[in-house]
């Protein structure tokens, strides 16, 4: 060819070369909005599959524009299904229950058979009605409409009546509530064990918090009374509002109720007996309530008289387990033979529901203003001490729990029942039975580790009473007994800050009188409010700049409300008494101005402030400071023993050279211990395992991981504690030589289950239990099960198994009975008995060159008590550390 030729054919090429470029495509950058679609709870919506198949391809400019044209028009085709949807709250409800019940055990394959017929009639409920698959006979629409009007009753009830005079307001991811009947007891019991809830076949009804569904079904065998029925249905309805509306102080939506088992039992039962009512002009008060109450009490004797609660330690039983733990030690205490832990808890049922109609509507309704400021403070974040003094104030516990009693006995509890009760309440004064004095303001159950003398309690009432703490500061020294040579001096301090108490409220009532507004410092910001009520232990405010709807008393700086007395303004120029803050806060001059006009008792109190004062209030922040530890010495919840331990980290970091401080220390190590065990025991799972969890009554979890983030490989570690795999495409990938154990140790039973890929080549051992040395029980080397002990000189082996090689198999491994059985893909694989393990922990063994995955992991069995006596003794101890100790 002649080397003339050749630009003719090159620049040609080149031409075409340029015309046919391309671009490689990057479905963030070409297609906007697909990959958060993608993410979103609306994917379903989307049609995906062609625009996905291109990420990473190369494409001409002509073509790429096309696809995003394409990609706009679906785009906007699915944000109109989306705003459609939207639009209609019952069906938008229906779209992301759907989603969430893709995981669920029971409602995942029924869904797939289109078994509910779906009732958008009744909103805020969603009713779901499982159409029989045999020729039974159904829901008529007269039942489905029976249940939805009363369950519109119920939330129109509970927002009028509840939430809204406590200033709740409804979650803003609960729209509105799934409600599901189910076709038959039998349905009922497959949901039931499909769940593993514990004692849920004791039930007529359920609310899974986790999936927000409450599920009742129809009763065809029984026939149970119609009220009944719906009583059980209204009461898991109601756990769906607490759960909806009890969200006030958490930054997020979470599974559980944040108020305590007695609350929510006894509330859901209250408001439940509530509706009853309406529909039936029934009594209020529980009939069954009262009969299991008296029965219980009639059955165990004079121990079950004992288990009849004081509100206070009612209160404190924060957990089911809590209760049947507190009921047990009670009973067994009093030489009672045990009883179930059903007993147990329906004994909690049926207390709680008692007291809850007596604190609603006893006494016309005098405690209930109490009970709402009870459940606001906890809502709040308060502890329950703390909760207890906002809601009652002043109010005598023990008075409340003898009007209780009052209250059982006039809707007809046996005479003999009662006086067994009255017998027990003289017979156990003191064992924290409804016998004992509750009044106290401060201070747990359990009492003081450690205490104050005469001297630094006087000064604890100082320091409280110069925070403008007067009601705190008057109880500090009423509840003090032990006076000795200091008696006239508390007697006289105790008056005092009884009458400032009284005149404060006086001063406010004037105000609310007048119209003039209050005008003092509230945390360490100016409030000026007009008042609109005054009671003991709140002041309700009209608008004002700090957007406060109430104050408590105490939370008033005492000085700033002695200034405003004292206002020209206010029209309220008070007495001697306007001197003590001025007084209290050292400030001389001023106080020396008012007490020179002569009003009646400020010859004693110009004598205190020029002498006694003076050294007792250089004691008051270090007694303040122990007062408020004892106050808080005996915490009930995760929340409150934090605070106890910050409250004893601060006494020691700024007073612990003080003799005082020094002397108590073994008393403070005996709180900071006590604490420590609390907050380690509430939620404690969660600070171990990263992957999905689930806790049932009977002590057991699930754990679930579906790999999907990275953290979750934090949970199997290898024996220094590090990850030797990464998660990657919904998966757990590990390679080279290596075993990797799960962070907690279960026993006996446990089962795993799994979707494992083994490559050709490697060897895996996948097992339910590993001693940490030589001991296990799971897959061998070779395939086949085994169970080694060398310790013992034992060893149990089963026929090889056929592994498939380079394709995901879904394994089961269960180790119950001293029998470890498999299932691969479904169907029974081996099984080995004898197995001479009985605890320890999952384990997965690798040796491969290319990638074992293992994905979509669970394990379900008891987490072993050394595990946790371990662990805890680690956390307690690492607590004492920090602080000192």
């Amino acid at each position: 060819m002649s080397r003339w030729l050749v630009p003719l054919i090159v620049v040609p090429a080149l031409l075409g070369g340029r015309a046919s470029a391309q671009e490689r495509v990057d479905l963030e950058k070409h297609f906007p909005g697909l990959v958060e679609a993608f993410d979103s709870v609306y994917t379903s919506l989307y049609r995906f599959d062609d625009f996905w198949a291109l990420d990473g391809k190369s494409l001409r400019a002509d073509k790429l524009a096309e696809w995003q044209a394409k990609w706009r028009a679906e785009k906007e085709r699915a944000e109109g299904e989306i705003e459609k949807l939207r639009a209609d709250p019952g069906r938008h409800l229906d779209f992301r229950m759907r989603i969430r019940l893709q995981r669920h055990h029971y409602f995942r394959d029924r869904f797939k058979r289109d078994e509910f017929r779906v009732v958008y009639d009744y909103p805020p409920f969603v009713i779901y009605v499982q159409e029989p698959q045999t020729e039974k006979v159904t829901y008529s629409d007269a039942d489905v409409r029976r249940y939805g009007e009363w369950l519109q009753l119920l939330e129109e009830t509970f927002r009028v009546d509840y939430a809204a005079p406590l200033g709740l307001e409804q979650h803003h991811e609960v729209p509105g509530y799934s409600f599901f009947l189910l076709d038959g007891r039998s349905e009922y019991d497959e949901y039931g064990e499909q769940l593993e809830e514990v004692g849920l076949h004791l039930a007529r009804a359920h609310y899974d918090a986790g999936y927000r569904i409450a599920v009742t079904y129809q009763d065809r065998e029984q026939k149970a009374q119609e009220s009944d029925e719906m009583h059980a249905a209204m009461h898991e309805a109601v756990h769906a509002l607490q759960h909806a509306y009890h969200v006030r102080a958490r930054e997020k939506f979470e599974k559980g109720l944040p108020t305590p088992a007695w609350f929510n039992e006894g509330f859901a039962e209250f408001y439940a007996y509530r509706i009853r009512a309406d529909h039936h002009g029934e009594h209020t008060v529980p009939r069954s309530s009262i009969g299991t109450l008296e029965s219980f009490v009639r059955s165990a004797g004079e121990p079950g008289a004992a288990c009849i609660l004081p509100l206070r330690v009612l209160t404190e039983l924060a957990t089911y387990n809590d209760a049947k733990a507190k009921f047990l030690e009670m009973l067994e205490s009093r030489g009672s033979t045990s009883r179930s832990a059903d007993s147990l808890l329906g004994l909690l049922y049926r207390q709680s529901d008692l007291w809850m109609h007596y604190l609603h509507d006893g006494e016309g309704g005098k405690y209930r203003p109490a009970v709402q400021g009870y459940v606001k403070a906890l809502l709040n974040g308060r502890t329950n001490e703390e909760a207890l003094a906002a809601g009652f104030g002043d109010i005598p516990l023990s008075e409340v729990d003898a009007g209780f009693l009052d209250f059982l006995a006039a809707n007809r509890l046996g005479e003999q029942a009662l006086e067994r009760i009255r017998k027990t309440r003289a017979d156990l004064k003191g064992e924290g039975v409804i016998a004992a004095d509750a009044s106290g303001t401060f201070g747990g159950t359990g009492g003081a580790v450690f205490e104050l003398d005469a001297e630094l309690t006087l000064a604890a009432a100082l320091h409280l009473a110069r925070e403008g703490k007067f009601s705190a500061a008057h109880a500090c020294l009423r509840d003090f007994k032990e006076a000795g040579e200091l008696e006239a001096r508390l007697a006289r301090e105790t008056e005092r800050l009884a009458d400032m108490v009284a005149l404060r409220k006086d001063f406010l009532e004037s105000l609310k009188r007048s119209g003039k507004k209050l005008s003092v410092e509230v945390d360490g910001e100016k409030l000026t409010a007009a008042v609109k009520v005054v009671e003991d232990d709140r002041v309700e405010l009209g608008r004002n700049s700090l957007e406060y709807d109430e104050i408590e008393p105490d939370d008033v700086d005492g000085l700033s409300l002695a200034k405003c007395m004292r206002d020209a303004k206010s029209g309220y120029d008070a007495p001697w008494l306007s001197a003590y803050p001025y007084v209290l806060a050292g400030e001389r001059k001023a106080w020396r101005k008012i007490l020179a006009r002569g009003p009646s008792g400020a010859a004693a109190l110009e004598e205190d402030a020029e002498d006694d004062y003076k050294a007792r209030l250089k004691l008051a922040p270090m007694a303040g400071a122990m007062h408020a530890v004892i106050r808080n010495d005996d915490p009930q919840s995760a929340r409150a023993a934090r605070y106890t331990l910050n409250l004893i980290a601060d006494l020691r970091d700024v007073f612990g050279r003080e003799p005082a401080v020094r002397s108590r220390s073994e008393g403070l190590r005996n709180v900071a211990t006590n604490a420590a065990e609390v907050l380690y025991g509430r939620g404690y799972l969660s600070d171990h395992v990263h992957g999905e969890r689930e806790e049932n009554d009977d002590g057991t979890v699930r754990l679930f991981y579906a790999f999907d983030d990275p953290v979750e490989a934090r949970d199997l570690v290898d024996h220094r504690g590090n990850v030797e795999g990464k998660v990657e495409g919904g998966s757990f990938r590990v390679t080279g030589n290596v075993t990797l154990r799960h962070v907690l140790d279960f026993e006996g039973p446990v089962e795993v289950t799994c979707n494992l890929k083994v490559p050709s080549g490697a060897s895996v051992r996948l097992g339910v239990c590993d001693d940490r040395d030589d001991a296990y029980a799971g897959f061998s080397d070779t395939g086949a099960l085994e169970a080694v002990d060398p310790s013992r000189h034992l060893a149990r082996k089963s026929k090889a198994l056929e592994w498939p090689r380079n394709r995901t198999v879904k394994v089961a491994l269960r180790l119950a009975d001293a029998e470890l059985s498999a299932e691969v893909d479904g169907a029974p694989a081996a099984s080995v008995d004898k197995v001479p393990l009985e605890s320890g922990t999952v384990h997965l063994f690798v040796d491969a060159e290319r990638p074992v995955e293992l994905a979509d992991l669970e394990i379900r069995g008891t987490v072993s008590a050394a595990f946790w006596d371990r662990a805890r003794a680690a956390f307690v101890q690492e607590k004492l550390e920090s602080l000192g100790f």
